[in-house]
């Protein structure tokens, strides 16, 4: 079942603000493991590259997207590292798929699954905010 373009959309946008909040500029993003580096987390800009990073937004993704990293038994490291590389948007589609050892429609069926996956985080996030 494809994605909806809103959802897509969405989480372009949020994860793109996390990359700006986490390194400062997209083009220079560090590799896939540079979150597991703590002098880094939560210590984003404002601004960076002359954008509005919105830093509350940028730290929610962040504990999301630890959380996926984190959860190895549910291949969060593959989704984690599909995710970041989507956000990237270094090079076509088909060679950030095979920077990951994938192919491309398996490329684009885990950014889903990550958008998903991130979606339904948020969404117990704000249920848990609302029942307190």
């Amino acid at each position: 079942m494809a994605l909806s373009a809103y959802l897509s959309d969405k989480w372009d946008q949020r994860l793109y603000n996390w990359l700006l909040w986490l390194a400062g500029d997209p083009a220079h993003s560090p590799g896939v493991s540079s979150i597991y580096d703590p002098a880094r987390w939560r210590r984003g800009s404002r601004r960076a590259s002359g954008l509005a990073v919105l830093a509350g937004d940028a730290e929610e993704t962040d504990d999301y997207m630890l959380a996926i990293a984190q959860d190895t038994a549910h291949g969060g490291d593959r989704v984690y590292a599909a995710l970041v590389e989507w956000t990237r948007d270094n090079g076509t589609r088909g060679m950030q798929a095979a920077r990951l050892a994938m192919h491309a429609d398996t490329y684009r069926a885990v950014v889903d699954s990550g958008k998903r996956w991130l979606e339904d985080l948020d969404q117990r996030a704000r249920r848990k905010r609302r029942a307190s």
